[in-house]
C-alpha cells in the first residue's frame, strides 16, 4: 500500500532525467501540436 504514495526528492528525479537513454524524442511539431489543440476544442 506505501507503494502508491512513495515520491522521490527533486535531486532524484534530475539524475533520473539526465541518464543515458533516458531522454524523450520531439515526434510532434508544430502542425500535429496545432492540430492536436484544435481537435480538442471541437
Amino acid at each position: 500500500m506505501s507503494g502508491y504514495f512513495r515520491t522521490k526528492s527533486i535531486d532524484e528525479l534530475l539524475a533520473a532525467s539526465e541518464a543515458h537513454g533516458k531522454r524523450l524524442e520531439r515526434t510532434m511539431g508544430p502542425w500535429t501540436l496545432t492540430a492536436l489543440g484544435i481537435g480538442a476544442r471541437l
